[in-house]
This record gives structure tokens, sequence and C-alpha cells, in this order.
């Protein structure tokens, strides 16, 4: 399995390359309003609206949101062929992982909600935890921003 390895704050992450559109360089977005504080805004690419979330604030890291030209959207393909782009503070690698060595997320206990972890590999230097992107569009508190945003993207 193919994985895009990513940071927020200092911790590693990945997701399926399969699921990856295209990483896309921030140039600005349009806020939403009413919306939650990690639903930072909305980028029109390629044709299509997509909703941008900051992981940083998602994540609740110390990391003050900061956005300039070296800050990175992973665009995400949703099942229902919409976009979902991922704010992350660097993309560091794509890495073949033999799905054997990638260990289940049931039962870490964090603020990521266990719904959101695949699973995770881990080696002598650090963890890698591999996110379910698609849990995103549910995690929202307000659903009917979801729905709403569905109608624009």
């Amino acid at each position: 399995m193919e994985l895009i390895i990513f940071t927020v704050s200092s911790q590693r992450y990945a997701i399926p390359l399969n699921h990856i559109r295209e990483i896309i360089t921030y140039t600005g977005f349009t806020k939403l309003p009413d919306s939650q504080a990690w639903m930072v805004g909305l980028i029109q690419t390629r044709g299509q609206a997509m909703p941008i979330i900051d992981l940083r604030i998602r994540f609740e890291t110390n990391s003050a949101p900061v956005y300039h030209d070296k800050t990175l959207i992973i665009a995400t393909k949703l099942s229902s062929g919409k976009l979902l782009g991922l704010l992350v503070d660097s993309v560091e690698d794509i890495q073949n992982v033999d799905e054997s060595a990638i260990l289940s997320a049931e039962g870490i206990e964090s603020e990521l909600n266990s719904q959101l972890l695949q699973g995770y590999i881990q080696n002598s230097e650090h963890s890698i935890l591999i996110l379910n992107h698609e849990v995103f569009k549910v995690l929202n508190d307000q659903p009917t921003l979801i729905k709403e945003m569905g109608h624009l993207v």
C-alpha cells in the first residue's frame, strides 16, 4: 500500500495515496460563515469547490495557524466523488508499506476519534497515524454545514 506521509505540528500522519487527488500550494481561500474554527474555508480547484480543514486547528495543536506560500493543502477524494482539502504543515514522503506492518488503531485513546484512524505504523524512530479522511465529513458538530457545503461542492 502506498501512503503519503505528512506532518501536523510534530506528528506524522498518512493517507493512502489512492485517496489523494493532488497537493496544492496555499494561495488563499474563501471563509465560510458560521463554521467550526477548523473548517477554515473553501477553494476552487479544477472547476470544483473544495472545503478546507486546517488539521492544526482540528487536532488542537499549539501551532498557531499561519498561512503562506509554503503551506500545503492535500486534496483528498471522498467516496462521494467530492473533494476535501486538508491543510498540513509539510508533505514528507510517499512510502510503500506492507499491509501486514499496519497495526490496528482499536483501543487507542486520544483526541483523535477512533473512527478517524485506520491504523498506525510504528518503527524505532516514530509512529505514523494513518487517517481515514472520510470521517472528517461527519466529525463536524454542525452537520447542516456539511450538508450545505455538499450543495456548494
